[in-house]
């Protein structure tokens, strides 16, 4: 086999640490509770467009944006694990857990305001 193959077909079985998904596992209910406060006060900020739009959409589709967050949350785990498994180098990852974390805060929220924002304003007026 030639390099790049190695680097494509790894030989090496895919290991998942019990205690590394622990760790994201116990930080999802803070991540939730942050995006859902986040919905919460962009739907308390705007509701007059929310109340034009109507309260069975406003709300289902802010259930479908919650789990689809909720997925990319996951991502957070399993991105450096398929960095590691398929590079064949942590990086130095496992020791950047905390700030992944915390960036993919960060992101969502600000990311959940500028879709809420989008979403809901052109109801204005």
């Amino acid at each position: 086999m030639n390099n790049l193959d190695e680097h494509l077909i790894p030989r090496t079985p895919f290991t998942v640490e019990a205690a590394d998904l622990a760790w994201w596992e116990a930080r999802r209910p803070y991540y939730n509770l942050f995006l859902v406060g986040m919905i919460g006060l962009m739907l308390w900020q705007l509701f007059p467009m929310a109340r034009n739009y109507g309260w069975p959409g406003t709300i289902f589709w802010s259930l479908v944006y919650v789990l689809s967050a909720n997925v990319f949350y996951c991502l957070g785990y399993l991105f450096p694990l398929l960095l590691k498994y398929y590079l064949k180098n942590d990086f130095g990852l496992p020791g950047m857990a905390s700030i992944t974390f915390n960036l993919g805060v960060i992101i969502s929220l600000l990311c959940t305001s500028i879709i809420y924002v989008w979403w809901l304003l052109p109801f204005r007026g």
